[in-house]
């Protein structure tokens, strides 16, 4: 099988880890896969090394946050070179399946082919990026994989029940003998991630706060660094910090040394967090989880429900780790849970099989049919599709 994977990013998110493990993955299995990414970041390099070409698409850079409305013009323009190129790419590759791994290159893709496989890592959330997603998904029939059941249910209004399949994400093992935290006397408390507002570091140090109080021995480590996240807001988390003892790490590929020191990984993430990919790491490095009840968080931790609080709480925050980390015994225990629940639920082998069998069940509705659409017999534009079902 030939696969054309398409990101509208060209740095290394959670969703395109993913995708680099999956690559790897269906590589492994003799498949065969082109990779279509805007911008030089170091996505390409790491897809590259797991066994794929890679091609530059034409997708312009866009605001953080909030588009503007430039943003949307020149999306606008986007959406009919980048189809060209998709439309090539098809064509001169002999593509079986196009993998479209974010939101923002489906209307183009739509517009290229109907041998779609959208994969939703985050929330659509409303705007024209979701009215387009959604009319791109509609005109195409496109077959869904969603990386939680909060990410899938606002597609259901585009999709089919029997087109959308919930996949959870695959991680790499974090687990190492390099520090034994059981034998550490203080307790480390840690959140890993990309230091934004909606991560909820200011409600870590705030939790924090009132965990010195009660246990002054506590050490705690902030893991990230501040891309996309606005200006001067990893300035107010170090202030935040003050009069704690933090410890502020840089951001890590490859997470499991900063793992291997925690006792317990929070995260407080706001609700849009819709398959935070540390929580799964975690477990796989034996390290229990406690976080706010939002987003697809709960799906991720499953019956360990006792360690979920309510959002925006930093005081229960705070005070559930405190129970959590004054029982020893009880706090090792739920190490071998997380641990167990990694193997049943989140290894990358298990991701691998099930995407694969979606493509291949995909694949095989095509056999007749064409791998490209002509412009001349192209689907409607999204904007047409709208007045024609």
């Amino acid at each position: 099988m030939k696969i054309l994977f398409l990101d509208q990013f060209s740095s290394l998110g959670g969703g395109q880890q993913c995708l680099r493990e999956l690559v790897a993955g269906l590589v492994a299995q003799g498949h065969t896969c082109h990779a279509g990414l805007p911008g030089n970041g170091p996505l390409a390099g790491h897809l590259t090394q797991a066994g794929a070409t890679v091609h530059h698409i034409p997708l312009s850079s866009y605001t953080d946050g909030s588009k503007t409305a430039a943003d949307v013009l020149r999306f606008a323009f986007d959406i009919p070179r980048l189809a060209q190129a998709i439309r090539r790419l098809v064509r001169e590759e002999s593509i079986d399946l196009v993998y479209v791994n974010g939101p923002r290159l489906l209307p183009a893709a739509a517009l290229a082919t109907d041998r779609i496989v959208f994969h939703s890592h985050s929330l659509l959330i409303a705007g024209y990026a979701k009215r387009l997603a959604g009319l791109a998904l509609r005109a195409r029939n496109v077959r869904v994989i969603a990386s939680s059941h909060f990410v899938a249910e606002p597609l259901t209004t585009f999709v089919p029940p029997e087109r959308l399949q919930v996949i959870y994400n695959g991680v790499a093992d974090c687990s190492t003998p390099l520090v034994s935290r059981a034998a550490q006397d203080s307790p480390a408390i840690g959140i890993i991630g990309r230091v934004a507002p909606e991560k909820g570091h200011l409600d870590f140090l705030a939790a924090a706060r009132h965990i010195r109080d009660a246990s002054p021995g506590c050490r705690f480590v902030v893991c990230g660094d501040g891309q996309h996240s606005g200006d001067g807001f990893l300035e107010r988390v170090r202030q935040a910090a003050s009069g704690l003892q933090v410890e502020f790490v840089a951001w890590q590929q490859d997470v499991r040394a900063v793992l291997s020191r925690l006792d317990l990984l929070v995260v407080p993430s706001r609700s849009l967090d819709a398959t935070p990919r540390v929580i799964p790491e975690a477990l796989s490095a034996g390290v229990p989880v406690v976080a706010y009840r939002t987003g697809g968080i709960p799906e991720l931790l499953g019956d360990q429900s006792d360690v979920l609080t309510p959002a925006d709480d930093p005081v229960a925050l705070g005070s559930r780790i405190l129970e959590i980390l004054s029982d020893r015994e009880d706090l090792r225990e739920r190490g071998r849970i997380a641990r167990r629940t990694y193997l049943r639920r989140f290894t990358v082998d298990r991701y691998v099989q099930e995407i694969g069998t979606v493509l291949e069940s995909e694949l095989s509705r095509f056999s007749n049919n064409p791998r490209i659409m002509s412009p001349a017999s192209s689907a409607p534009s999204p904007a047409r599709a709208r007045t024609t079902r």
